[in-house]
This record gives C-alpha cells, structure tokens and sequence, in this order.
C-alpha cells in the first residue's frame, strides 16, 4: 500500500510539472478562449520531478531509456482503478519525447550537428497527415539531393541545410471540427514537443492547407513572443497557405469569401433560385451541424460565444496586431465600462504581429475550379482587384506570380470605416481584407485542369501528383529554401 501511495504521488508530480509547463491558457466552458498570458512563451528547461535531467557520464544510452520506461510505468500507475484509457493516454503523453527530459532545451547551449530549419506542414478540415505525402516524397527527394541527411521527427531527414520537415499529426480527421481556436492550441504544442525535443532549431517556416492556413495563424499568435520577435525561441522564416479561406466564409455568391461550391448549385436551371434562397439561410446552421464549431467559426457566428466580446476568431486572426483601432473601436462602443471586458482586450493575442515577423508569406489560390474556396478569398485581394485576364489563360501550373508591399497608407482608410457597424458581415470582410493588405505578400496564381479525379482544392496538394500540380510544390520548395 505504501508503494502505491508513493506512485500516485510521483504520478500526481508529472501531472503538474505538465501543467506547470504550459501556464498560457484558460478553461471557459470547456473551452479555449483567444487570450494569451503575459509572459512570454520561451523555452524552459525542466526541472525536478521524477525525470530528472542526467548528467553526462552517469548513464549509458540503455540505462537512460530503461530508466525512462520506468518512470512511464510509475506515472501512469497513478491513474485510477478502471481508467485504462485514461492510463493509456498518460503514458502515451510522457514517452512522446522522451529525450526532451534528458536533454536539455536551450538551443544555444547545443554544440554539434543538427536541423536548425523546421518546416510544419497542417492539412485542413477533416484531413490527415497523409495528405501530404506526395509533397513529402517530392521534399525528400529535393532536399536530400543536395546532399546530406538526418534525423526526423516527421518523416523527412534534414538536408544540407538543415531543414526539418514535420507533418502536423495533432488534429487529424475529426479533430479539426473542434474549433480554430483549439486547433491551434494542439498545434503550437505539438511545435513545442518538437522544439525541445531537437534543441538545434533555429529558424520555423509553416505551410497551411486550406483550414490548416487559419490553424497555423492561431498557433503562430500563441507562441509568438513581443519582446523577442520569436515562436517559442524560433525565428520566423517563411509562412505560406494553399488555398486557405483567410477571410472565413459567406453564404453569397457576390462576395469575396463566397463557398463556390453554393454558387454551382443556385447556376442549375429552374430550381438553382430556389436552392440559393435555401442556402443563403441554411449554409451557416448546415457548417455548424456538419463540422460542429469550426463551422460556425468559418461563417463567422461564434461572436456570441463566451468571452469572445462578439468578435469572431477569423476576424481577429485579420486584425488583432494590425489594426489596434478596430479594437479599440469595438471596446469602447460596446463595454465602455466594463473593466474586466477591457482587461480581456488587452489580453488578446496579436496574430497580425505574427504574421509581419516572417521573412516571407506566401499565398497560393486557385484561379478557377476550387469548389472550398474563391479565388479572392485564397489570395486575400477583393473582386475588384482580381486580375481577371488569367481566366482566358492557357497555359496550366502556375499562371502569375506577384509580389505586393506592405500598404501603410490603408490604415487611414480603416480609421474612416471604424464608425461602419461591426457586426455586419460585409464591412467585416473588408476591414479584413484591407487589414491584412498591410502586410506585404508574395501571390502564386495556379490554373489546373479539372477532372473527376483532379479536384483543384486537393489537386494544388498533389493529390493526383502529376507535372501540373508537382510545379506547385516544386515553387514551394524553392520558396522554403530561400
């Protein structure tokens, strides 16, 4: 019985020397809230607890993994008596990484060769890591031709210089409904696991499909650090998204962020009027009943939930850390007195801040066929400033490539459209459009061919790869490189 009691009790410490580890989120109704902790998310070494760090000389390689399996045995016999999942669950949490717990953590106490680039691909909605596996192939071939190879966390060995490519494994299939939010919160963990588990890395690149683009820029907010311009001790290098809904989704076929898939069926004749007037009222319940919270969030009806303050997270994903006066704006009219609301305000994550601290973005958009996301939508350009011209293009693969600067004058324009209703949806699609126009980013146009098999939403993936879609990767790759 003593020997019992002595586990539960060292389990109880791994339990809360976890806990203690990642100190930045709260619980409101069982859920993640868009706040962030003051402090600052750098790394940290563990300390005390059952896994102590090791000394060198102390133990081989052997003993170190032996010890390592007895003190998973010890943590998870902590767990009661009939919860065998929950045991489970526990002991898959600790030997993850282990060499997390023997190594220590603070990269520039590292001497010798390792990856110092990580690159996290995140699939999107419903999606797994398998998505990426003809992009994968195609980056081990690249990578590793230029000679050299390493160890992976992901799959892929970092080449000569030094690049680690991951693919995300922590919201697979079913996972992604849960909410943006929250899938980004796993996300920006499983990137810590990966930090500490190679203290090399120096640098991050992240690559989104589609919902994964929106997942990357919440999880990028969350570890990104103010005072030190970094992600969880990482330097920005280069982010990019595949045809991602930046600017969530609308119901209407005359506006930026249009489902495309919507406006198909209101074009068939003689019932198409009908279906549109259907759709117009059932698209956002429909998302929500099908893809439960990331649904609601995509159509941008989770203002109402707790503490969101009737903000949207796809529209502070636009705004937070780039347009402060919308802010501003929106706490003064609606909680000018409220003081814990305001204490909320100051505590919401810059995401924008995020995203200027990369080297690079990228946006990849599919000119025409995508049935997910509009053109507009994907490249985060309004109707009016698509360059329509590429529609009567033959060529196949990638059609146009621009490069946009940072447009600093358009935040007097915000200033004007601060007094607009914020809850209406169009004005929200704007603010948003122009608040991330702020930011400078580099527009990869792609024209694919469209066939029962050939999906322009999957086919930019390489889902067929073939010469149209792999000259995608191909770009992404040289981009990455950089």
């Amino acid at each position: 019985m003593a020997g019992a009691g002595r586990r539960t009790q060292e389990g109880k410490e791994v339990g809360e020397s976890r806990s203690r580890e990642s100190p930045r989120w709260e619980s409101v109704v069982g859920r993640r809230v868009v706040r962030r902790a003051n402090t600052c998310p750098a790394r940290q070494e563990t300390a005390g607890g059952p896994l102590e760090t090791i000394k060198k000389g102390t133990s081989n390689l052997f003993e170190t993994l032996q010890g390592l399996m007895t003190t998973t045995s010890i943590a998870a016999g902590g767990v009661e008596k009939g919860s065998r999942r929950r045991g489970r669950k526990a002991k898959r949490r600790v030997t993850q990484f282990p060499a997390k717990e023997v190594r220590g953590v603070e990269p520039e106490g590292v001497d010798g060769d390792g990856p110092t680039h990580l690159c996290v691909l995140v699939h999107g909605l419903g999606g797994t890591p398998f998505d990426w596996t003809a992009i994968r192939l195609e980056f081990q071939k690249f990578f590793t031709s230029k000679g050299g190879g390493g160890g992976a966390v992901g799959g892929i060995g970092a080449p000569r210089d030094g690049m680690l490519v991951h693919v995300s494994q922590a919201n697979s299939f079913l996972k992604t409904f849960d909410g943006i939010d929250t899938c980004g919160g796993r996300l920006a963990e499983e990137i810590k696991d990966i930090v500490r588990e190679q203290p090399s890395l120096k640098t991050l690149s992240v690559v989104g499909h589609s919902l994964g683009g929106l997942i990357s820029r919440y999880a990028l907010g969350v570890l990104y650090c103010q005072e030190t311009g970094t992600m969880y001790g990482l330097r920005p290098r280069h982010f990019a998204t595949i045809v991602s809904p930046h600017l969530g989704c609308d119901a209407s076929s005359s506006s930026e962020n249009e489902v495309p898939f919507l406006r198909y069926l209101t074009g068939i004749p003689i019932i198409g009027a009908g279906i549109g007037l259907i759709t117009n009222v059932a698209a956002a319940p429909g998302a929500a009943l099908l893809y439960r919270r990331t649904g609601r969030q995509l159509f941008m009806k989770d203002a109402m939930d707790p503490n969101m303050d009737g903000l949207p997270v796809v529209f502070q994903l636009a705004v937070n850390g780039l347009s402060e006066e919308i802010i501003d704006y929106h706490y003064n009219k609606y909680f000018p007195a409220d003081s814990t609301t305001m204490e909320r305000r100051k505590k919401l994550i810059p995401f924008g801040k995020a995203l200027a601290a990369f080297k690079s973005r990228t946006l990849y958009s599919n000119v025409q066929g995508d049935h997910m996301v509009s053109w507009p939508n994907a490249s985060i350009r309004k109707v009016s400033e698509m360059p329509a011209h590429l529609l009567g293009v033959n060529k196949k693969g990638i059609v146009e490539e621009t490069n946009s600067k940072s447009q600093s004058q358009r935040e007097n324009k915000l200033k004007r459209k601060v007094t607009i209703d914020i809850t209406s949806h169009t004005r929200l699609q704007d603010i948003m459009i122009e608040s991330l126009q702020k930011l400078s980013w580099k527009r990869v146009d792609v024209k694919l061919d469209i066939g029962a098999n050939k999906i322009p939403h999957n086919y930019i993936q390489a889902r067929p790869a073939d010469e149209q879609s792999l000259s995608v990767t191909k770009h992404l790759m040289n981009v990455l490189s950089n």
